[in-house]
């Protein structure tokens, strides 16, 4: 397997595993969520509601239908 990383806004890299991703205040509620089979949204959205660091709005997208509408390319890094 290939490692599969993350490059956040303020330039940070971080290294993705398992399935489910999360990253911020609220990250172990929206994980926690995920594993109880909710969609990455309803798991923001549940965040939300526990986390104090955490607020609207919740913008979902779809990598793959956004990666064939603007014809982007997702790479996967090799160490």
């Amino acid at each position: 397997d290939r490692p599969t990383y993350c490059v956040c806004r303020d330039g940070g890299v971080i290294a993705v595993t398992g399935s489910k991703f999360a990253i911020g205040s609220g990250c172990d509620y929206a994980r926690g969520a995920m594993e109880a089979g909710k969609s990455a949204t309803l798991a923001v959205e549940i965040a939300i509601r526990l986390d104090t660091g955490c607020g609207p709005p919740v913008t979902s997208i779809d990598l793959g239908i956004a990666a064939r509408r603007d014809g982007l390319t997702f790479h996967q890094i090799t160490e």
